[in-house]
């Protein structure tokens, strides 16, 4: 599997500087830059990053990096960076001389952080010799009972109550947060570490036990993710979130599965062409067809409110360059055709979950596989598979 990551950057309102990014921090008289009213969301992948290297996915400073603070002076020029790494690119040559792409681990903490993760990738966050450092945010260790023992070279740590000064002349970095009620949320009750040269971002790997961490609730159609992690650069904060991309597509011709394959690891993007379903979760994010009529994996996607959407929107994501490219609108990509279910659309509005519970109670007798078993899984009934002379789970039929 090729490497793929799609981040999200949160970055609250500006309070006393200024949040802009490249393509828009061009300063105004003054030398103040553009404001962003209500703060900024950017969204980073190695389409995005196409100008870096060595799997470089974003970098942050104060002048020419890809989230620029021009106004903030404790941020330095070239301030700190996201570089992707991957175990697959040890073994695909990837990320070389050809272009950006996941390089391979170095070093014995970044190969066992790939090893750790169910996708064989890590993020690693390096300062790049800031001035007022680079610091990212953990949860705090319960009881205190992981606190002994550290190495000496570990990072440091602190809390909001004793949070060391950065050089700043206005005092503390979150007094000066909570002065302005500025404190993000995701900041509270979170422990502060100092970057010592780079420091893996473990909260952005995915655990070996995916099954609660990547799937989302059936009656959803969120992507939104648990990975995420809080970076403070001098005054500046940013919010990464690692956000899941897990298409499934139906009826597309082979040139267009061809590219869809193609772009997927650039665009941060997991093609199946299967729909997983465990009870009432499921990973796949957004189904691709050419149309929307009555196919098996149609009917489930209006079960789970999965968006169904056409080439045109993985065209759109493909077409990024720069981390201001806004995301495509599902709305924007929704294939022509109806379903006879879309009437009852009321329904779900007043429950979204009827659909995935009609039939729980239920067994259901499969003499082969196809997509009815995952229809009836889909809709809570249990599926008794004849053909394997077991149930799903591995039971051995009783005959009731």
């Amino acid at each position: 599997a090729q490497p793929k990551m799609l981040l999200r950057i949160d970055i609250p309102p500006p309070q006393s500087s200024t949040v802009s990014s490249t393509s828009s921090s061009t300063p105004r008289a003054g030398n103040t830059a553009p404001i962003i009213p209500g703060g900024s969301t950017f969204h980073a992948c190695l389409t995005t990053a196409s100008n870096h290297t060595n799997g470089t996915l974003l970098t942050v400073g104060r002048k020419n990096t890809d989230v620029t603070f021009a106004s903030e002076r404790s941020v330095s020029r070239s301030h700190c960076n996201l570089r992707l790494i991957s175990l697959h690119a040890a073994a695909d040559d990837d990320g070389g001389d050809g272009g950006n792409g996941a390089v391979a681990p170095s070093g014995e903490d970044e190969v066992e952080a790939c090893k750790s993760s169910a996708d064989g990738m890590a993020v690693v966050l390096e300062d790049l010799n800031s001035k007022f450092g680079t610091f990212f945010y953990t949860e705090k260790e319960p009881d205190n009972k992981h606190r002994v023992n550290r190495k000496s070279n570990d990072d440091s740590e602190t809390d909001e109550t004793d949070d060391e000064d950065v050089g700043m002349s206005g005092g503390p970095v979150l007094s000066q947060l909570s002065s302005s009620a500025m404190v993000p949320e995701w900041i509270q009750n979170k422990i502060r570490k100092r970057v010592q040269n780079k420091v893996i971002l473990n909260s952005l790997s995915l655990p070996k036990d995916i099954t609660t961490n990547t799937t989302t609730k059936a009656s959803s159609s969120s992507s939104s993710s648990s990975l995420s992690t809080t970076i403070q650069c001098g005054n500046a904060i940013l919010n990464v979130t690692r956000i899941t991309l897990n298409i499934c597509t139906s009826q597309l011709r082979s040139a267009e599965t061809k590219r869809l394959r193609q772009v997927s690891p650039n665009i941060g993007a997991t093609i199946t062409s299967s729909i997983n379903i465990d009870g009432l979760y499921t990973n796949t994010t957004h189904l691709v067809a050419p149309t929307r009529i009555s196919t098996a994996k149609s009917i489930f996607a209006w079960m789970y409110q999965i968006p169904v959407v056409s080439m045109s929107f993985i065209d759109a994501l493909a077409d990024r360059t720069s981390i201001n490219d806004t995301m495509p609108i599902v709305e924007d990509h929704i294939p022509p055709g109806t379903l006879p279910m879309d009437a009852l659309l009321d329904l779900l509005n007043d429950d979204p979950t009827v659909p995935q519970r009609c039939l729980r109670g239920y067994k259901v007798l499969s003499l082969e596989d196809s997509d009815g078993e995952m229809l009836c899984r889909g809709a809570g009934a249990t599926v008794i598979k004849l053909y394997k002379h077991e149930t799903e789970n591995g039971q051995t039929i009783d005959g009731n």
